[in-house]
């Protein structure tokens, strides 16, 4: 019996270049990388979680296959909205991860109120985002 394909969804402002490193370390295997579209380099061109469920779910659909999801940190946000009903996943694995149920967000999940070490912004041709306070 083959093995699954494996999709490696990154987390917040990550890359899937950053997972080179580990699909380097898996040899024979069918691997995949995602795109986040609220990952990127263009303020005004980021997307959101549900367009980083849309990029998710169209990736596992690409596979058609028989597939295991590894999502780090972030990228369990939108992976447990993209594929709360896909046939063809036959595992999520939360890897230091965000496991909501699908609807929720963060900040649902926090109780309604952001993290001390969240920072909100909102800037003008961009819209609302989020960065993490600086620890020193």
């Amino acid at each position: 019996m083959p093995l699954p394909s494996l999709l490696l969804v990154p987390g917040a402002w990550h890359k899937p270049e950053h997972l080179q490193f580990l699909i380097d370390d898996l040899p024979g295997i069918d691997v995949h990388t995602v795109a986040l579209t609220s990952c990127g380099d263009d303020p005004k061109a980021l997307g959101d979680m549900y367009s980083d469920a849309a990029a998710i779910r169209a990736a596992v659909e690409a596979i058609g296959g028989p597939v295991v999801v590894v999502a780090h940190s972030y990228g369990g946000v939108p992976t447990t909205q993209a594929l709360a009903d896909a046939s063809n996943v036959k595992s999520i694995v939360y890897l230091a991860a965000f496991q909501l149920d699908a609807g929720d967000s963060l900040l649902s999940s926090a109780g309604g109120d952001p993290a001390l070490w969240w920072e909100f912004h909102r800037q003008e041709g961009v819209g609302d985002f989020l960065t993490v306070a600086n620890p020193v």
